[in-house]
């Protein structure tokens, strides 16, 4: 086990690339080989994975270790998330490619509720307007 500086972003940058490609513990553990508790831990802070572990989380995720480890993740991770040419490179078994199959055909049903809530909203927001200014 290696010891990361009590400084370290990872737990909290562990957190948010799960949240930002919409991954719940267990569905993130299963596709990185690791129990979920053990992400649990990593995520609060409780416990260090590996330097196999931290690989595995860095290529899954497509971010360099220093990233990962000592950089704050913001916004930016929104446009570089799980990128098709990661996915390209990584070695998936068929069990592992049909979780992701449907981890992200959950992902897409997700953005596409969105969008039609982006649509209602800007509708409603045009009728107010209209309202207003008549």
């Amino acid at each position: 086990m290696i010891k990361i500086d009590n400084l370290s972003f990872f737990p909290n940058n562990l957190k948010t690339l799960r949240k930002l490609n919409l991954l719940s513990q267990s569905e993130l553990s299963k596709l990185l080989g690791i129990s979920r508790s053990s992400l649990s831990f990593y995520e609060s802070g409780e416990s260090e994975p590996t330097l196999n572990v931290l690989i595995k989380i860095s290529k899954f995720f497509n971010v360099s270790l220093d990233y990962l480890i000592f950089k704050k993740i913001d916004s930016k991770f929104l446009t570089n998330l799980i990128s098709y040419d990661s996915l390209k490179k990584q070695n998936l078994d068929t069990l592992e490619k049909l979780d992701l199959l449907d981890i992200l055909k959950n992902k897409k049903n997700y953005y596409i509720s969105k969008e039609q809530e982006i649509h209602k909203t800007i509708k409603d927001l045009n009728s107010i307007i209209k309202f207003l200014e008549s």
